[in-house]
């Protein structure tokens, strides 16, 4: 008896182990955790960043975050409406070492009672 369990625990294990090898893998709804490698060379990856407008340069096409962050602002996108110390997100996309902006989000400050 000792000996047919033994036998049928090792089947299963075999026949689980090829079974799992069988299976794709399983992808994270939350995606990848490090930066996916581009589908096509020269292929722009977004990336996001919050933070506070230090200076806005319009003529330049240019702005700069409290935290040093440099970006540049195509003609497509609108800046109209942006002020120097406003707190926003920005959506970019990384060109060489240039930071091309893709969106400018507002973020709304609570307002204090």
């Amino acid at each position: 008896m000792r000996q047919a369990l033994s036998v049928l625990v090792a089947l299963l294990m075999t026949g689980s182990s090829v079974w799992a090898q069988s299976m794709p893998p399983i992808q994270s709804p939350f995606g990848p955790t490090a930066q996916p490698t581009p589908a096509v060379p020269g292929e722009l990856q977004p990336m996001a960043v919050q933070g506070r407008i230090k200076s806005l340069d319009r003529s330049a096409n240019t702005m700069t975050l409290e935290d040093g962050t440099a970006l540049t602002i195509p003609e497509s996108v609108a800046t109209t409406r942006l002020q120097e110390g406003e707190r926003v997100i920005v959506t970019y996309k990384r060109k060489g070492e240039e930071k091309l902006v893709t969106s400018v989000i507002q973020v709304r400050e609570p307002s204090e009672s």
